[in-house]
Protein backbone atom coordinates (compact mmCIF):
# COMPACT_ATOMS: atom_id res chain seq x y z
CA UNK A 1 0.00 0.00 0.00
CA UNK A 2 2.86 2.85 0.85
CA UNK A 3 4.52 1.56 -2.37
CA UNK A 4 1.51 2.47 -4.14
CA UNK A 5 1.22 5.86 -2.40
CA UNK A 6 5.08 6.58 -2.92
CA UNK A 7 4.71 5.63 -7.14
CA UNK A 8 1.50 7.60 -7.08
CA UNK A 9 3.50 10.85 -5.42
CA UNK A 10 6.61 10.27 -7.90
CA UNK A 11 4.16 10.01 -10.91
CA UNK A 12 2.59 13.25 -9.32
CA UNK A 13 6.02 14.52 -9.87
CA UNK A 14 6.66 13.40 -13.03
CA UNK A 15 3.75 15.36 -14.64
CA UNK A 16 4.21 18.79 -12.97
CA UNK A 17 3.38 21.31 -15.94
CA UNK A 18 5.26 25.14 -15.40
CA UNK A 19 3.92 27.57 -13.40
CA UNK A 20 0.64 29.49 -13.87
CA UNK A 21 -0.34 33.44 -14.07
CA UNK A 22 -2.81 34.79 -10.95
CA UNK A 23 -4.90 37.84 -11.53
CA UNK A 24 -7.59 39.10 -9.04
CA UNK A 25 -6.37 41.34 -6.08
CA UNK A 26 -8.71 41.62 -2.45
CA UNK A 27 -7.99 40.96 1.17
CA UNK A 28 -10.54 38.13 0.52
CA UNK A 29 -9.11 34.25 1.53
CA UNK A 30 -6.95 33.10 -1.76
CA UNK A 31 -8.90 29.86 -1.01
CA UNK A 32 -12.58 29.65 0.04
CA UNK A 33 -15.19 28.06 2.15
CA UNK A 34 -16.55 26.26 -1.27
CA UNK A 35 -13.43 25.16 -2.90
CA UNK A 36 -14.09 21.67 -4.59
CA UNK A 37 -10.66 20.27 -3.48
CA UNK A 38 -9.00 22.25 -0.78
CA UNK A 39 -10.49 22.64 3.18
CA UNK A 40 -10.57 26.37 4.13
CA UNK A 41 -8.73 25.81 7.99
CA UNK A 42 -10.29 28.13 10.99
CA UNK A 43 -9.26 28.43 14.87
CA UNK A 44 -12.44 26.79 14.56
CA UNK A 45 -11.64 23.39 12.46
CA UNK A 46 -7.90 23.30 12.63
CA UNK A 47 -7.72 21.24 16.43
CA UNK A 48 -10.95 18.73 14.91
CA UNK A 49 -9.68 18.01 11.20
CA UNK A 50 -5.75 18.02 11.23
CA UNK A 51 -4.24 18.28 15.03
CA UNK A 52 -7.08 15.43 16.04
CA UNK A 53 -7.71 14.15 13.05
CA UNK A 54 -6.66 10.05 11.91
CA UNK A 55 -6.52 8.99 8.39
CA UNK A 56 -5.17 10.68 5.57
CA UNK A 57 -1.74 13.10 5.95
CA UNK A 58 -2.68 16.98 5.33
CA UNK A 59 -0.87 19.38 3.08
CA UNK A 60 -1.37 22.63 4.13
CA UNK A 61 -0.90 26.19 2.90
CA UNK A 62 -0.29 29.03 5.38
CA UNK A 63 -0.38 32.24 3.46
CA UNK A 64 -1.58 36.04 3.52
CA UNK A 65 -3.75 37.69 1.32
CA UNK A 66 -1.65 40.45 0.47
CA UNK A 67 1.47 38.33 -0.05
CA UNK A 68 1.97 38.75 -3.56
CA UNK A 69 3.86 35.27 -3.78
CA UNK A 70 1.07 33.51 -2.18
CA UNK A 71 -0.65 34.78 -4.72
CA UNK A 72 1.58 33.69 -7.53
CA UNK A 73 1.15 30.27 -5.69
CA UNK A 74 -2.58 29.90 -5.87
CA UNK A 75 -2.70 28.36 -9.74
CA UNK A 76 -0.06 25.74 -8.47
CA UNK A 77 -1.56 25.04 -5.15
CA UNK A 78 -4.95 24.34 -6.93
CA UNK A 79 -3.19 22.04 -9.15
CA UNK A 80 -1.54 19.93 -6.60
CA UNK A 81 -4.93 20.49 -4.59
CA UNK A 82 -6.96 18.39 -7.49
CA UNK A 83 -4.16 15.85 -8.06
CA UNK A 84 -4.06 14.69 -4.63
CA UNK A 85 -8.28 14.85 -4.33
CA UNK A 86 -8.55 12.60 -7.32
CA UNK A 87 -6.11 9.94 -6.33
CA UNK A 88 -7.02 9.96 -2.64
CA UNK A 89 -3.63 10.28 -1.18
CA UNK A 90 -3.57 13.58 0.92
CA UNK A 91 -5.69 15.85 2.49
CA UNK A 92 -5.06 19.86 1.36
CA UNK A 93 -5.68 22.39 3.34
CA UNK A 94 -5.20 26.17 3.31
CA UNK A 95 -5.39 28.92 6.53
CA UNK A 96 -5.10 32.60 5.99
CA UNK A 97 -2.88 34.11 8.59
CA UNK A 98 -4.61 37.69 8.29
CA UNK A 99 -7.95 35.79 9.34
CA UNK A 100 -6.59 33.17 11.87
CA UNK A 101 -4.59 32.59 14.96
CA UNK A 102 -3.23 29.35 14.28
CA UNK A 103 0.08 31.33 12.20
CA UNK A 104 0.59 32.05 15.67
CA UNK A 105 0.16 29.15 17.15
CA UNK A 106 2.76 27.14 15.22
CA UNK A 107 5.27 30.19 14.28
CA UNK A 108 4.51 30.90 10.81
CA UNK A 109 6.80 34.09 9.95
CA UNK A 110 6.89 33.85 6.73
CA UNK A 111 4.60 33.48 3.64
CA UNK A 112 4.08 30.86 1.52
CA UNK A 113 4.66 28.24 4.34
CA UNK A 114 3.84 24.75 3.73
CA UNK A 115 3.30 22.22 6.25
CA UNK A 116 3.40 18.43 5.67
CA UNK A 117 1.46 16.68 8.80
CA UNK A 118 0.60 13.54 9.99
CA UNK A 119 2.80 11.59 7.16
CA UNK A 120 4.03 9.49 10.22
CA UNK A 121 1.96 6.89 11.51
CA UNK A 122 3.18 6.42 14.92
CA UNK A 123 2.91 9.95 15.79
CA UNK A 124 0.11 12.50 14.74
CA UNK A 125 2.10 16.28 14.12
CA UNK A 126 3.82 18.33 12.33
CA UNK A 127 6.34 16.78 9.67
CA UNK A 128 8.35 18.99 7.33
CA UNK A 129 7.62 23.07 6.79
CA UNK A 130 9.02 24.61 3.83
CA UNK A 131 9.17 28.44 3.10
CA UNK A 132 8.66 30.09 0.46
CA UNK A 133 8.47 30.24 -3.11
CA UNK A 134 7.68 26.60 -4.38
CA UNK A 135 7.16 24.90 -8.08
CA UNK A 136 4.63 21.66 -8.14
CA UNK A 137 7.28 19.64 -8.96
CA UNK A 138 8.89 20.47 -5.20
CA UNK A 139 6.11 20.10 -3.95
CA UNK A 140 5.33 16.83 -5.12
CA UNK A 141 8.81 15.84 -4.16
CA UNK A 142 8.13 16.94 -0.94
CA UNK A 143 5.06 14.53 -0.46
CA UNK A 144 6.98 11.67 -1.77
CA UNK A 145 10.02 12.31 0.61
CA UNK A 146 7.46 12.19 3.38
CA UNK A 147 6.09 8.90 1.85
CA UNK A 148 9.46 7.16 1.74
CA UNK A 149 10.13 8.60 5.18
CA UNK A 150 7.08 6.58 6.11
CA UNK A 151 8.21 3.41 4.34
CA UNK A 152 11.12 3.19 6.33
CA UNK A 153 9.89 3.87 9.64
CA UNK A 154 6.96 1.09 9.36
CA UNK A 155 9.73 -1.33 7.47
CA UNK A 156 12.86 -0.55 8.61
CA UNK A 157 14.73 -0.03 5.15
CA UNK A 158 14.59 2.32 2.27
CA UNK A 159 12.31 2.24 -0.92
CA UNK A 160 14.13 3.01 -3.52
CA UNK A 161 14.81 5.66 -5.34
CA UNK A 162 12.48 6.85 -7.94
CA UNK A 163 13.66 6.87 -11.28
CA UNK A 164 11.09 8.62 -13.27
CA UNK A 165 12.26 12.43 -13.61
CA UNK A 166 10.34 15.09 -14.86
CA UNK A 167 9.83 16.08 -18.52
CA UNK A 168 11.78 19.06 -19.37
CA UNK A 169 8.75 22.06 -18.54
CA UNK A 170 7.11 23.69 -21.90
CA UNK A 171 8.82 26.82 -23.61
CA UNK A 172 7.24 29.44 -21.80
CA UNK A 173 7.76 33.46 -22.38
CA UNK A 174 8.94 34.97 -18.54
CA UNK A 175 6.38 37.64 -17.49
CA UNK A 176 6.69 39.79 -14.36
CA UNK A 177 5.65 37.46 -11.35
CA UNK A 178 2.81 40.07 -10.60
CA UNK A 179 1.77 42.71 -12.44
CA UNK A 180 2.51 46.36 -11.27
CA UNK A 181 -0.71 48.83 -10.45
CA UNK A 182 -2.37 50.32 -13.29
CA UNK A 183 -3.81 53.45 -11.12
CA UNK A 184 -2.26 57.02 -11.32
CA UNK A 185 -0.25 58.32 -8.50
CA UNK A 186 0.48 61.75 -7.05
CA UNK A 187 1.91 63.25 -4.05
CA UNK A 188 -1.09 62.91 -2.36
CA UNK A 189 -1.21 58.96 -3.17
CA UNK A 190 2.10 58.08 -2.37
CA UNK A 191 1.89 59.61 1.24
CA UNK A 192 -1.32 57.93 1.63
CA UNK A 193 0.15 54.59 0.60
CA UNK A 194 2.98 54.80 2.55
CA UNK A 195 0.84 55.48 5.58
CA UNK A 196 -1.09 52.35 4.63
CA UNK A 197 2.11 50.20 4.90
CA UNK A 198 3.63 51.98 7.70
CA UNK A 199 0.20 51.02 9.78
CA UNK A 200 0.06 47.11 8.11
CA UNK A 201 3.47 46.78 9.71
CA UNK A 202 3.11 47.73 12.50
CA UNK A 203 -0.43 45.44 12.88
CA UNK A 204 0.27 42.73 10.44
CA UNK A 205 3.67 42.27 10.80
CA UNK A 206 5.07 42.61 14.01
CA UNK A 207 3.18 39.10 15.81
CA UNK A 208 3.15 37.29 13.02
CA UNK A 209 4.24 33.54 14.66
CA UNK A 210 5.15 34.92 17.59
CA UNK A 211 3.76 36.30 20.52
CA UNK A 212 6.24 38.17 22.45
CA UNK A 213 9.50 40.14 20.51
CA UNK A 214 13.35 39.02 21.80
CA UNK A 215 15.58 41.54 22.50
CA UNK A 216 16.79 41.83 18.51
CA UNK A 217 13.34 42.16 17.58
CA UNK A 218 11.89 44.63 19.83
CA UNK A 219 15.19 47.15 19.29
CA UNK A 220 14.48 46.59 15.35
CA UNK A 221 11.03 47.89 16.21
CA UNK A 222 11.86 51.42 17.99
CA UNK A 223 14.31 51.66 15.77
CA UNK A 224 12.00 51.31 12.46
CA UNK A 225 9.09 53.56 14.38
CA UNK A 226 11.81 56.14 15.42
CA UNK A 227 13.55 56.74 11.62
CA UNK A 228 10.00 57.24 10.27
CA UNK A 229 9.53 60.09 12.48
CA UNK A 230 12.36 61.64 11.34
CA UNK A 231 11.41 60.68 7.64
CA UNK A 232 8.06 60.63 6.97
CA UNK A 233 6.88 63.63 4.82
CA UNK A 234 4.61 66.77 6.74
CA UNK A 235 6.09 67.35 10.18
CA UNK A 236 2.56 66.75 11.70
CA UNK A 237 3.04 63.30 10.25
CA UNK A 238 6.38 63.27 12.13
CA UNK A 239 4.89 64.14 15.00
CA UNK A 240 1.86 61.56 15.47
CA UNK A 241 4.09 58.72 14.82
CA UNK A 242 7.13 60.01 16.80
CA UNK A 243 3.78 59.66 19.92
CA UNK A 244 4.25 56.07 19.10
CA UNK A 245 7.69 56.37 19.42
CA UNK A 246 7.67 57.99 22.97
CA UNK A 247 5.21 55.15 23.93
CA UNK A 248 7.34 52.13 22.87
CA UNK A 249 10.68 53.78 24.02
CA UNK A 250 10.76 52.76 27.76
CA UNK A 251 8.97 49.49 27.27
CA UNK A 252 11.67 46.58 28.22
CA UNK A 253 8.96 43.10 26.79
CA UNK A 254 6.41 43.63 24.35
CA UNK A 255 3.85 41.10 24.25
CA UNK A 256 1.15 41.00 21.96
CA UNK A 257 -1.60 42.19 23.55
CA UNK A 258 0.55 45.20 25.16
CA UNK A 259 1.25 46.19 21.49
CA UNK A 260 -2.41 46.41 20.54
CA UNK A 261 -3.30 48.29 23.03
CA UNK A 262 -0.18 50.69 22.15
CA UNK A 263 -0.72 50.56 18.59
CA UNK A 264 -5.05 50.92 19.40
CA UNK A 265 -4.42 54.34 21.50
CA UNK A 266 -1.59 55.30 19.50
CA UNK A 267 -4.25 55.48 16.37
CA UNK A 268 -6.98 57.13 18.51
CA UNK A 269 -4.74 59.85 19.39
CA UNK A 270 -3.75 60.70 16.15
CA UNK A 271 -6.67 62.65 14.62
CA UNK A 272 -6.36 64.70 17.99
CA UNK A 273 -2.33 65.74 17.26
CA UNK A 274 -3.31 66.29 13.40
CA UNK A 275 -6.01 68.93 14.74
CA UNK A 276 -3.27 70.57 17.00
CA UNK A 277 -0.83 71.17 14.88
CA UNK A 278 -1.94 72.39 11.32
CA UNK A 279 1.04 72.11 8.33
CA UNK A 280 1.34 74.60 5.40
CA UNK A 281 3.80 75.01 2.66
CA UNK A 282 6.12 78.16 1.85
CA UNK A 283 2.69 80.21 0.74
CA UNK A 284 0.99 79.35 4.02
CA UNK A 285 -1.01 77.79 2.10
CA UNK A 286 -2.54 73.82 3.58
CA UNK A 287 -2.00 70.93 0.23
CA UNK A 288 -4.23 68.03 0.12
CA UNK A 289 -1.30 65.94 1.08
CA UNK A 290 -1.38 68.15 4.33
CA UNK A 291 -4.64 67.58 5.21
CA UNK A 292 -5.42 63.94 6.05
CA UNK A 293 -6.47 63.40 9.36
CA UNK A 294 -7.39 59.98 8.95
CA UNK A 295 -4.20 58.83 7.58
CA UNK A 296 -2.82 56.27 10.31
CA UNK A 297 -6.35 54.55 11.17
CA UNK A 298 -7.53 51.29 9.73
CA UNK A 299 -5.41 48.02 9.50
CA UNK A 300 -3.17 49.14 5.90
CA UNK A 301 -5.00 46.79 3.70
CA UNK A 302 -6.53 50.09 1.62
CA UNK A 303 -4.26 51.81 -0.96
CA UNK A 304 -4.85 54.89 -3.46
CA UNK A 305 -2.41 53.86 -6.19
CA UNK A 306 -0.89 50.73 -4.94
CA UNK A 307 -2.66 47.14 -5.27
CA UNK A 308 -0.44 45.18 -2.43
CA UNK A 309 1.48 46.21 0.65
CA UNK A 310 4.87 45.36 -0.98
CA UNK A 311 4.10 48.70 -3.23
CA UNK A 312 3.59 50.52 -0.06
CA UNK A 313 6.70 49.55 1.69
CA UNK A 314 8.74 49.96 -1.66
CA UNK A 315 7.07 53.77 -1.77
CA UNK A 316 7.11 54.67 1.86
CA UNK A 317 11.21 53.38 2.03
CA UNK A 318 11.47 56.29 -1.03
CA UNK A 319 9.88 58.80 1.19
CA UNK A 320 12.12 57.93 3.81
CA UNK A 321 15.50 58.02 1.43
CA UNK A 322 14.44 61.61 0.32
CA UNK A 323 15.20 62.69 3.82
CA UNK A 324 11.57 64.98 3.55
CA UNK A 325 11.91 68.20 5.70
CA UNK A 326 15.42 68.19 6.19
CA UNK A 327 17.90 70.62 4.91
CA UNK A 328 20.68 68.36 2.38
CA UNK A 329 23.43 69.66 3.96
CA UNK A 330 22.57 69.51 7.60
CA UNK A 331 25.35 67.74 9.96
CA UNK A 332 22.54 65.33 11.08
CA UNK A 333 21.99 64.50 7.67
CA UNK A 334 25.11 61.66 7.65
CA UNK A 335 23.91 60.07 10.64
CA UNK A 336 20.78 59.76 9.61
CA UNK A 337 21.12 58.66 5.93
CA UNK A 338 23.32 55.73 7.58
CA UNK A 339 20.42 55.23 9.98
CA UNK A 340 17.76 54.84 6.98
CA UNK A 341 19.27 52.40 5.33
CA UNK A 342 19.97 50.27 9.07
CA UNK A 343 16.11 50.62 9.86
CA UNK A 344 14.84 49.08 6.74
CA UNK A 345 17.11 46.45 6.59
CA UNK A 346 16.02 45.16 9.97
CA UNK A 347 12.61 45.82 9.88
CA UNK A 348 12.54 43.60 6.50
CA UNK A 349 14.37 41.22 8.18
CA UNK A 350 12.31 40.90 11.42
CA UNK A 351 8.98 41.57 10.00
CA UNK A 352 8.67 41.29 6.84
CA UNK A 353 6.68 38.54 6.26
CA UNK A 354 6.59 37.60 2.64
CA UNK A 355 9.94 35.14 2.68
CA UNK A 356 11.10 35.60 -0.90
CA UNK A 357 10.43 39.52 -0.79
CA UNK A 358 12.63 39.21 2.12
CA UNK A 359 15.23 37.28 0.80
CA UNK A 360 15.34 39.62 -2.34
CA UNK A 361 15.71 42.67 -0.17
CA UNK A 362 18.27 40.92 1.93
CA UNK A 363 20.52 40.04 -0.59
CA UNK A 364 20.71 43.05 -1.83
CA UNK A 365 20.72 45.52 1.58
CA UNK A 366 23.80 43.91 3.43
CA UNK A 367 25.95 44.50 6.56
CA UNK A 368 28.60 45.97 3.96
CA UNK A 369 25.56 48.53 3.08
CA UNK A 370 26.06 50.41 6.19
CA UNK A 371 29.93 50.18 5.87
CA UNK A 372 29.67 52.23 2.82
CA UNK A 373 26.76 54.74 3.34
CA UNK A 374 28.75 55.51 6.30
CA UNK A 375 31.82 56.34 4.72
CA UNK A 376 30.17 58.27 2.06
CA UNK A 377 31.36 62.15 2.01
CA UNK A 378 28.86 63.91 4.09
CA UNK A 379 27.78 66.10 1.67
CA UNK A 380 26.75 63.39 -0.76
CA UNK A 381 25.16 60.92 1.40
CA UNK A 382 21.72 62.48 0.74
CA UNK A 383 22.13 61.98 -2.98
CA UNK A 384 23.95 58.55 -2.28
CA UNK A 385 20.66 57.46 -0.01
CA UNK A 386 18.15 57.94 -2.36
CA UNK A 387 20.66 56.75 -5.57
CA UNK A 388 21.09 53.80 -3.92
CA UNK A 389 17.53 52.63 -3.13
CA UNK A 390 16.27 53.79 -6.48
CA UNK A 391 19.06 51.08 -7.81
CA UNK A 392 18.16 48.39 -5.15
CA UNK A 393 14.90 49.02 -6.51
CA UNK A 394 15.51 47.73 -9.96
CA UNK A 395 17.80 44.93 -8.80
CA UNK A 396 14.78 43.49 -7.11
CA UNK A 397 12.46 44.15 -10.20
CA UNK A 398 15.08 42.29 -12.17
CA UNK A 399 14.90 39.30 -9.88
CA UNK A 400 11.04 39.12 -10.26
CA UNK A 401 11.11 39.91 -13.97
CA UNK A 402 10.10 43.07 -13.56
CA UNK A 403 10.45 46.10 -16.12
CA UNK A 404 13.29 48.77 -15.03
CA UNK A 405 11.46 51.86 -13.18
CA UNK A 406 10.49 54.73 -14.35
CA UNK A 407 9.20 53.63 -17.27
CA UNK A 408 8.43 55.57 -20.15
CA UNK A 409 5.12 56.62 -19.89
CA UNK A 410 5.92 57.50 -16.42
CA UNK A 411 9.93 59.69 -17.09
CA UNK A 412 9.80 60.04 -20.80
CA UNK A 413 13.22 61.47 -20.81
CA UNK A 414 14.80 58.87 -17.80
CA UNK A 415 15.92 56.20 -20.63
CA UNK A 416 17.19 56.41 -23.72
CA UNK A 417 15.96 52.92 -24.77
CA UNK A 418 12.46 51.40 -24.95
CA UNK A 419 12.32 49.78 -21.52
CA UNK A 420 10.11 47.69 -22.30
CA UNK A 421 13.60 45.58 -24.26
CA UNK A 422 15.55 46.61 -21.32
CA UNK A 423 16.13 44.93 -18.19
CA UNK A 424 19.58 44.89 -17.59
CA UNK A 425 21.64 47.71 -18.98
CA UNK A 426 21.89 50.60 -16.31
CA UNK A 427 23.97 52.78 -18.69
CA UNK A 428 21.22 54.12 -20.86
CA UNK A 429 19.35 55.89 -17.40
CA UNK A 430 19.72 59.43 -18.29
CA UNK A 431 20.60 60.49 -14.52
CA UNK A 432 20.00 64.32 -14.12
CA UNK A 433 16.25 63.26 -15.43
CA UNK A 434 15.86 60.57 -12.98
CA UNK A 435 17.23 62.38 -10.15
CA UNK A 436 14.92 65.51 -11.09
CA UNK A 437 11.43 63.06 -11.09
CA UNK A 438 12.47 61.23 -7.80
CA UNK A 439 12.91 64.51 -6.27
CA UNK A 440 9.66 65.24 -7.49
CA UNK A 441 7.66 62.67 -6.94
CA UNK A 442 9.36 61.28 -3.60
CA UNK A 443 11.14 64.78 -2.28
CA UNK A 444 8.62 67.01 -2.32
CA UNK A 445 8.78 68.80 0.85
CA UNK A 446 11.43 71.27 1.28
CA UNK A 447 12.29 71.88 5.16
CA UNK A 448 9.34 73.78 7.03
CA UNK A 449 9.62 75.48 9.75
CA UNK A 450 8.83 74.18 13.27
CA UNK A 451 4.95 73.69 13.92
CA UNK A 452 2.60 76.00 14.88
CA UNK A 453 0.38 74.85 18.21
CA UNK A 454 -3.10 75.43 17.86
CA UNK A 455 -4.13 76.79 14.89
CA UNK A 456 -6.64 74.34 13.39
CA UNK A 457 -9.99 74.44 15.51
CA UNK A 458 -9.99 70.96 16.87
CA UNK A 459 -13.67 69.14 16.66
CA UNK A 460 -15.58 68.73 19.89
CA UNK A 461 -16.29 65.44 19.18
CA UNK A 462 -12.55 65.00 19.02
CA UNK A 463 -12.38 67.16 22.25
CA UNK A 464 -15.08 65.06 24.29
CA UNK A 465 -13.55 61.63 23.27
CA UNK A 466 -10.27 62.79 24.45
CA UNK A 467 -11.01 63.01 27.77
CA UNK A 468 -12.66 59.37 28.57
CA UNK A 469 -10.00 57.33 25.98
CA UNK A 470 -7.06 56.81 27.31
CA UNK A 471 -4.46 57.80 24.18
CA UNK A 472 -0.94 58.41 23.69
CA UNK A 473 -0.18 61.65 22.55
CA UNK A 474 2.05 64.16 22.37
CA UNK A 475 2.23 66.73 25.16
CA UNK A 476 1.64 70.25 23.35
CA UNK A 477 -1.60 68.02 21.55
CA UNK A 478 -2.64 67.03 24.79
CA UNK A 479 -2.52 70.09 26.63
CA UNK A 480 -4.29 71.42 23.37
CA UNK A 481 -6.58 68.65 23.63
CA UNK A 482 -7.79 69.84 27.81
CA UNK A 483 -7.61 73.66 26.47
CA UNK A 484 -10.42 73.10 24.18
CA UNK A 485 -13.29 72.03 25.93
CA UNK A 486 -12.90 74.72 28.19
CA UNK A 487 -13.11 77.31 25.25
CA UNK A 488 -16.14 75.91 24.05
CA UNK A 489 -18.02 76.42 27.51
CA UNK A 490 -16.84 79.95 27.61
CA UNK A 491 -18.44 80.42 24.77
CA UNK A 492 -21.58 78.34 25.22
CA UNK A 493 -22.39 79.68 29.30
CA UNK A 494 -23.31 83.12 30.24
CA UNK A 495 -19.95 84.57 31.98
CA UNK A 496 -20.41 85.41 36.06
CA UNK A 497 -17.84 86.79 38.41
CA UNK A 498 -14.97 84.82 39.40
CA UNK A 499 -15.42 84.26 43.16
CA UNK A 500 -11.55 83.55 43.55
CA UNK A 501 -11.37 87.28 42.45
CA UNK A 502 -13.62 88.51 44.77
CA UNK A 503 -12.23 87.20 47.84
CA UNK A 504 -8.61 89.26 46.54
CA UNK A 505 -10.78 92.34 46.97
CA UNK A 506 -12.51 92.23 49.61
CA UNK A 507 -10.22 90.99 52.29
CA UNK A 508 -8.14 94.02 51.95
CA UNK A 509 -11.16 96.39 51.69
CA UNK A 510 -12.65 94.33 55.21
CA UNK A 511 -9.16 94.80 57.02
CA UNK A 512 -9.30 98.61 56.13
CA UNK A 513 -12.97 99.04 57.57
CA UNK A 514 -12.27 97.26 61.08
CA UNK A 515 -9.10 99.53 61.51
CA UNK A 516 -11.05 102.58 60.50
CA UNK A 517 -13.58 101.73 62.92
CA UNK A 518 -11.25 101.04 65.45
CA UNK A 519 -9.40 104.26 65.53
CA UNK A 520 -12.90 106.02 65.47
CA UNK A 521 -13.70 104.22 69.04
CA UNK A 522 -10.19 105.32 70.44
CA UNK A 523 -11.10 109.07 69.46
Amino acid sequence: MLGALLAAAVAALATAMPMGDFDGLSAEPLFNASHPNITYLTDDNFDTLVVNGKGKPWLMDFYHPYCPHCRQFVPIFEEIAAYYKENGLVNIGALSCMDWYQCSKYNVKGFPTLILWNFDKKWNGENKRAVGEHTKEEVYGLVADQFRIQIYNETGSWPPEPTTTAPPPAPTTLRPLWEESKRPANTTTRVIDAAAAFVFGLKGGVFVGRQSLDDDALDALKEWIRVVSLTFPGPTYRLIIRSLYDALAPVAYLSETKWNAIVGAWQKSAVVTFHAHPMLNAAQATEEWMNLPHLFEGSGTHYAACELYTCGQWTLFHLMTMLNGHEPTAPHVGELAVAVVGAARRFVKHFFTCVPCREHFLKWNTVDTLAWMDKEEPSQKARALYLWLWKGHNAVNRRIRHYQWPKPAVCADCNTTELAHNTTNADVWVMPKVEAWLKQAYGFEEPMAPIVTQKRPLPVEFAEAAQHEPVVVSTTAFKAMQQQPQRHQQISQPTAPDLSLLWWYAVPVTAFGLYVFNQRRRR
